[in-house]
């Protein structure tokens, strides 16, 4: 189908870069799952409430479920809510796809 790059494939996987931001995170390289409409819409309404407990909660969870690997080895679920913001900020921008992945990276699905 020529449409295909249009929709998210199950087990689709994708890499990215996040370079560093000196003086707030290091460099990150970060094996993930892009979110499905439902997940976006969910974010986006929580996001969309004001309540910053509940935003940051969802944060954690969409991170929880999507993230695959940060710089190669799991991120155990217990540190996520111990992320810097602006690291978090750059993680769900990613899973919700604010941003683009590392095309030429991206595992072949």
């Amino acid at each position: 189908m020529a449409n295909e790059a249009f929709f998210i494939p199950d087990g689709y996987t994708m890499a990215a870069t996040i370079e560093a931001r000196p003086g707030v995170h290091p460099k990150a390289e970060v094996t993930y799952r892009p979110a499905l409409m439902d997940e976006y819409n969910a974010w986006r309404a929580e996001a969309a409430t004001g309540d910053a407990k509940r935003k940051t909660k969802k944060d954690a969870e969409l991170i929880r479920a999507h993230v695959i690997s940060l710089n190669g080895e799991p991120l155990p679920p217990d540190k996520i809510a111990k992320l810097k913001p602006q690291f978090v900020e750059r993680l769900t921008d990613l899973i919700l796809g604010y941003v683009g992945s590392d095309e030429a990276a991206d595992l072949k699905n």
